[in-house]
């Protein structure tokens, strides 16, 4: 039998802390950079700073840390089982990023609801790129941007959209311009899978007819 060299308790208590540091940071989902897309163990950017923590410089804040809405634990796990089972029937690869799962801070995510998969949130080269999922009978809920120009691309499914209280149904292939100002929800008929593509996606600049959604109804 091999002797052991007998573990001193600082050197124990050393330990244990690097591995509940480890495990934080491999449970902490990957923000999106101003630089580029989520990278590994990059620290979340801080809503309460009023800055780009990622170049240090007073401006917009980056919508990359959505905590306060998103579905975690178990629930969170099953979610993204469904949304990957049906992206897999249609033969289709998301990015190689954490998928964002929202439920507004409403907490009834069957109802109100999508998975998001960020590409690209780019404030100084001024574009941002994700998919967004919706499941059947799931909606975004109303909101409009004063700064957030964006269009949709529906890549799969069928989606009702109601834009500026007129009601539009649009299919795989369609394509629909939103400019800022614009109120517009959208809800799934049967699962279905947009690409937006737009200005940089800020906080602070989304504007929900529901108050109960961030502070007094904005994100």
């Amino acid at each position: 039998m091999q002797n052991r060299s007998p573990v001193k308790p600082d050197d124990a208590r050393k330990s244990r802390s690097a591995r509940r540091l480890k495990n934080r940071v491999v449970r902490r989902r990957l923000p999106l950079r101003a630089g580029g897309v989520s990278t590994g163990n990059c620290p979340p950017l801080h809503r309460s700073s009023g800055r780009d923590v990622t170049t240090g410089e007073p401006g917009d804040r980056l919508m990359s840390d959505y905590d306060t809405y998103e579905v975690a634990g178990a629930a969170r796990d099953e979610i993204l089982f469904r949304c990957r089972r049906q992206i897999d029937a249609w033969g289709l690869t998301m990015p190689p990023v954490t998928p964002i799962v929202l439920q507004f801070g409403l907490n009834e995510f069957d109802r109100f609801g999508l998975v998001e998969f960020w590409i690209a949130n780019e404030k100084q080269a001024g574009y941002c790129g994700k998919f967004l999922f919706l499941f059947d009978g799931q909606a975004c809920p109303a909101h409009r941007h004063a700064k957030k120009h964006e269009t949709f691309f529906v890549v799969r499914g069928t989606v009702r959209i109601v834009v500026d209280g007129r009601e539009t149904v649009k299919n795989a292939g369609d394509i629909l311009p939103m400019p800022p100002g614009t109120e517009h929800s959208f809800t799934g008929r049967g699962p279905a899978l947009l690409l937006e593509v737009s200005s940089p996606c800020l906080l602070d600049d989304n504007f929900f007819a529901d108050k109960r959604i961030g502070a007094n109804g904005t994100i």
